[in-house]
């Protein structure tokens, strides 16, 4: 039934009927026959069950819609929760459900009878989010005072609005630029991010740009930008320190101290890039343990409890433990400031005299 039509419209303002199904009719200066339904509509509405479709519709907790149950509202053990939520509400943003959220407030087994219902479409549920402003970019999640930085994990330079995801990252440029025609990309990326979204996805509000299928596109673009936003980035580091062959020194400091301050400087400039999931691979097995926590060298060292409050960060760091032979490349590097003052140097390109290591390191 089509909401938008004049009828429709008429008799839902006269009767005040809320939502596809409501709970019950409204009483009033009605006619008989809606009196005879208002008088029937629990048993109506206790035989209406709902596909879930997109989820968008069909209310979580009201709405008949998981097999061989009643609404949901009557099996929940959290009362509450029990609010208008819709079901799209209760996937998340790769498209499962929900399972931590509905095991708190649903008993098992009809969370195992939710298990059998395929959740609404990927790409309708990310539209839902987006339209209703629930997705959780670094300007959101920073609002709800779960992160302190709202920068673009990406660019690092802009807060990372969701018009930022979508359009004015420097990848959703690059996207968008081989999608949308050159004459219209300023049109494109000067409307408001509501009216871009109504312009490309209303069958009757046709843009410039668009062809057959448009709104299917643009969909799965759009939705692709915030998959790709909400992958994993890992990145990995290789971790050495360069010493005197004779004296075991460098500088004043022993030898696993220059181990220790590389994995310092390595796990600081990654923090500050901006990187969340880091690995490192350490080819000592010692400054390996210490910072597994299963040595005590030099405990309580103040380098040491450096790298422990960078670990302790909103971030994921793991160590691995390699063989001095597949640490080449970084033993190389390390070579590279034997003699030189004790400081940190960026390439923005390798070395010539690492050229053939990395071309090895497949």
């Amino acid at each position: 039934m089509n909401s938008d039509k004049l009828w429709v419209r008429v008799l839902r303002s006269k009767y005040k009927w809320c939502g596809s199904v409501p709970i019950s009719l409204q009483l009033g200066n009605c006619s008989r026959l809606w009196h005879g339904l208002h008088t029937v509509w629990p048993l109506v509405r206790a035989g209406v069950k709902w596909n879930v479709n997109n989820g968008c519709g069909v209310e979580f907790w009201n709405d008949i819609w998981v097999t061989n149950s009643g609404p949901l509202r009557e099996e929940g053990i959290v009362s509450d929760a029990i609010d208008d939520s819709k079901v799209v509400d209760w996937v998340d943003v790769d498209g499962s459900w929900d399972w931590q959220r509905l095991c708190s407030v649903l008993p098992l087994n009809v969370v195992d009878q939710t298990a059998a219902i395929p959740p609404p479409r990927r790409t309708r549920v990310f539209l839902w989010l987006a339209l209703h402003g629930k997705l959780l970019t670094n300007l959101e999640r920073k609002r709800r005072h779960l992160v302190e930085d709202d920068k673009c994990p990406f660019c690092s330079h802009e807060v990372e609005s969701l018009d930022h995801v979508l359009r004015h990252c420097p990848f959703a440029v690059n996207v968008w630029n081989k999608v949308i025609p050159q004459r219209d990309l300023a049109v494109f990326n000067s409307i408001d991010l509501d009216d871009l979204f109504r312009s490309n996805l209303s069958q009757q509000v046709m843009v410039a740009w668009a062809k057959d299928g448009w709104s299917t596109k643009f969909t799965v673009v759009c939705w692709l930008l915030w998959n790709r936003r909400n992958k994993k980035r890992w990145v990995k580091g290789n971790a050495d320190g360069a010493v005197d062959l004779h004296s075991g020194i460098l500088g004043r400091y022993p030898v696993l101290m220059t181990e220790l301050w590389a994995v310092h400087d390595m796990l600081k400039h990654a923090w500050s890039l901006r990187f969340r999931h880091v690995e490192i691979e350490i080819d000592n097995s010692e400054v390996h343990a210490i910072f597994l926590g299963k040595s005590i060298a030099f405990h309580g060292n103040s380098v040491v409890q450096v790298v422990h409050s960078l670990i302790a960060l909103d971030w994921i760091v793991r160590f691995s433990l390699v063989r001095r032979d597949h640490n080449k490349v970084t033993d190389a590097l390390a070579e590279l400031s034997r003699g030189q003052p004790i400081s940190e140097t960026l390439y923005a390109a390798p070395p010539a005299s690492v050229h053939e290591l990395l071309t090895a390191d497949k």
